[in-house]
C-alpha cells in the first residue's frame, strides 16, 4: 500500500500545496464548541498548507466551520451539494467561488464526487451521512478502488468504538489484518495535516524510487 507511513521516515513531509483533501463533517455542531472550533482549525490549517479544501458545501454544523477556517486564511475551497439540500437553503453557497460549487440531483452522485475529486479524506466528528462516507472511503481503499490516506479526527474518543469495531471485524476474520492500515486514528487537526504531508511523501517515494516493488 503506497500510503503505508512504514516507507517513509516519520519526520519526512511532503507539501499540501495543491492538493484537493476532502473533509467530511457533521450538519450539527454537537456538544460542545470544542467540535466546531477543531473543524474549523482543519479548514485554517490545510488553507495555510495550500490544499483545496472540498466538502458537501453544508450551511451548518462542522461542514460550515470547515469552511469558514479555510477563508480565514483564504483559502480555496470546492463544494458539491444536491439540489435536495439547495431548495432547503441548507447550502453555505456564498462561500464559493463561481465554479467551484457542483449541484447534483442525488446523494450518490454527491459522494461519488466528493471521493474522486479528494486525493485525501479527513473524516471529523459527525453524524449517520459523516460515518457512511468514512466507512465507504475506508471499504474502497480495502478492494484497491483508491490508494489515498483517510485520517480520522479522534478527538476526545470521538472514533475510539468505530476502530474497536473495525478490530472486532478483522479478529473476527470478515476482513483481512491490512484494513486496520487503511485509516489513521489521530487526536487534533495539526496530527491529522502532518499525517497527510507524511503519506504524500511516502506515496511520492515510493514511485520515485525504482527499488519499491521489489
Amino acid at each position: 500500500h503506497p500510503f503505508h507511513l512504514s516507507h517513509t521516515h516519520p519526520r519526512e513531509r511532503m507539501s499540501l500545496a495543491g492538493k484537493h483533501i476532502t473533509v467530511f463533517g457533521g450538519m450539527r455542531e454537537g456538544k460542545g464548541a470544542h467540535y466546531t472550533e477543531a473543524a474549523f482549525k482543519i479548514g485554517a490549517l490545510l488553507a495555510e498548507k495550500g490544499a483545496i479544501v472540498v466538502n458537501g458545501a453544508g450551511n451548518g454544523g462542522l461542514m460550515r466551520a470547515t469552511l469558514e477556517g479555510a477563508q480565514s486564511r483564504a483559502g480555496r475551497v470546492k463544494g458539491v451539494i444536491t439540489q435536495h439540500f439547495v431548495d432547503q437553503d441548507e447550502g453555505h453557497m456564498e462561500a464559493f467561488k463561481e465554479g467551484d460549487l457542483a449541484v447534483v440531483k442525488t446523494m450518490t452522485e454527491r459522494k461519488q464526487q466528493l471521493y474522486t475529486m479528494g486525493e485525501a479524506f479527513v473524516a471529523l466528528p459527525g453524524g449517520l451521512g459523516t460515518l457512511e462516507e468514512t466507512i465507504e472511503v475506508i471499504s474502497w481503499s480495502n478492494i484497491n478502488l483508491h490508494l489515498k490516506p483517510v485520517a480520522m479526527l479522534d478527538l476526545n474518543g470521538y472514533y475510539a468504538t468505530l476502530d474497536q469495531f473495525i478490530k472486532h471485524i478483522v479478529a473476527e476474520d470478515f476482513a483481512a489484518p491490512r484494513a486496520l492500515s487503511l485509516y489513521a486514528m489521530l487526536p487534533t487537526p495539526e496530527a491529522c495535516v502532518e499525517y497527510l504531508e507524511q503519506q504524500f511523501a511516502a506515496a511520492a517515494a515510493t514511485t520515485t524510487d525504482p527499488n519499491a516493488a521489489q
